[in-house]
């Protein structure tokens, strides 16, 4: 894979007037006799890493994101998508190696370059030395005799870092958090989702998973999951052959996240057990302090925080941190979302096991003595667990709603987010 001075001159001058439009010469090569990149030292794990993102890359991400050409871009992904030209399906020719993708024409040291770039500025490359947490030590975990020990996270998202996949002919090792939906799901850094399955092609539960998992030890683990990729209900999904624990973040540490000043919006209550969704009441909440969250107490091995704080527009204006001013909750009188509170605390905190059904959820205490109001809401754990902290993305905390016990009456906490700006007084 080899190409003359004049044609390489040539596409230099082409890329150079079109860096949107970026390609090598139809035979350029960027590995060396032993199949490594030629000259720029990766590692495996980097290696490994941009194959990961080359074998899951659309058409647009390569054109429009990482500057490819047109033409380059529809090689990688025609490439992958075997045969039949479909991605996604049985036949799909994943990327083993870097030979296979040097062999794709148009691919030569400067695609190979932006690739590698763009792995790294997305998370799938991280610096192998910095392992899953900004520091962590050796230890031991429930069921796993040796693991890394997530000791504090990384200061921006992802919080949690992750290894790339890595493919061996048919079979792939993901590497994510798992957590219990419609069947068993792995979520990955990236964004994507896997149903588990067994080798036989039945979707595992969770009070039903593979060897290897177990919940509510699955709040805690980074997991590596070995299998190949099949359809599964309709979605994605791993039949799974290997599921092992290779990181753990204790509770102590993860739920440190739920510090801070949040931002979000309730529902107006209207009448007698009756709240309104659709005449939003925005607050804000700032958690400041922590203690042990005993509902872990029965789970060897597994641990967390109870994160509290107080309503900062509970009694009297404050500014937003868009700049608009927040309405004192008390001034609303009746149609306060936490009327009548008696008491200015309100909290966060996870659940593991909140009807005896492995059912793991995000818990908020509303203020004491709020009519209408059982003592606290749930909703979707997600973007407070492992799923949130390894997402490049960070976790996406609005994704989700708070709704309490008991009789629905149309109250909801939603729009959930963290801010560092306003809080001042205002009218």
């Amino acid at each position: 894979m080899r190409i003359s001075g004049i044609l390489f001159a040539a596409s230099l001058l082409f890329s150079a007037c079109l860096a949107d439009d970026l390609e090598d010469g139809s035979d350029d090569a960027f590995t060396g006799a032993d199949g490594k990149a030629d000259g720029l030292g990766l590692s495996g794990a980097e290696e490994a890493g941009v194959l990961a993102f080359v074998n899951q890359a659309t058409k647009a991400t390569l054109k429009n994101d990482v500057g490819l050409s047109d033409r380059v871009a529809d090689n990688i992904t025609t490439h992958r998508a075997g045969a039949d030209s479909k991605l996604g399906t049985a036949d799909d020719d994943a990327y083993d190696d870097l030979a296979e993708l040097d062999a794709v024409p148009y691919v030569g040291k400067r695609v190979f370059a932006a690739l590698v770039q763009y792995a790294k500025d997305h998370g799938f490359i991280h610096d192998a030395a910095s392992g899953f947490c900004k520091t962590e030590h050796t230890g031991s975990a429930p069921g796993v005799a040796s693991v890394a020990i997530c000791d504090a996270l990384y200061d921006a998202a992802p919080f949690v870092h992750v290894p790339a996949d890595s493919v061996s002919g048919s079979t792939v090792t993901i590497h994510g958090a798992v957590l219990g939906g419609l069947g068993l799901i792995l979520y990955t850094a990236d964004g994507r989702q896997f149903v588990l399955a067994s080798p036989s092609g039945e979707s595992y539960g969770i009070s039903r998973g593979p060897a290897g998992f177990k919940a509510p030890q699955n709040l805690f683990a980074i997991y590596a999951v070995t299998g190949t990729k099949a359809t599964i209900s309709g979605q994605h999904g791993l039949k799974v052959s290997k599921m092992v624990v290779e990181a753990w973040v204790p509770g102590k540490v993860s739920d440190q996240l739920l510090l801070g000043t949040w931002e979000a919006m309730a529902a107006r209550h209207v009448g007698d057990r009756k709240f309104d969704a659709s005449m939003p009441v925005p607050f804000r909440f700032t958690l400041a302090t922590t203690k042990p969250n005993t509902a872990f107490a029965n789970y060897a091995g597994t641990d967390g925080l109870v994160v509290a704080g107080s309503i900062d527009n509970f009694d009297s204006g404050v500014r937003a941190s868009d700049g608009t001013c927040l309405t004192s909750l008390a001034s609303l009188g009746a149609a306060s979302p936490f009327d009548a509170a008696t008491a200015n605390l309100i909290t966060l905190w996870r659940h593991p096991n909140m009807h005896g059904l492995n059912d793991q959820v995000i818990v908020m205490d509303y203020p004491t003595g709020s009519v209408d109001l059982s003592m606290n809401g749930m909703g979707w754990i997600g973007p407070f667990s492992l799923m949130g902290l390894i997402s490049e993305g960070g976790p996406a905390y609005g994704d989700g709603a708070i709704y309490p016990h008991a009789t629905p009456t149309g109250h909801k906490v939603w729009g959930l987010k963290k801010v560092t700006s306003g809080g001042e007084a205002c009218p």
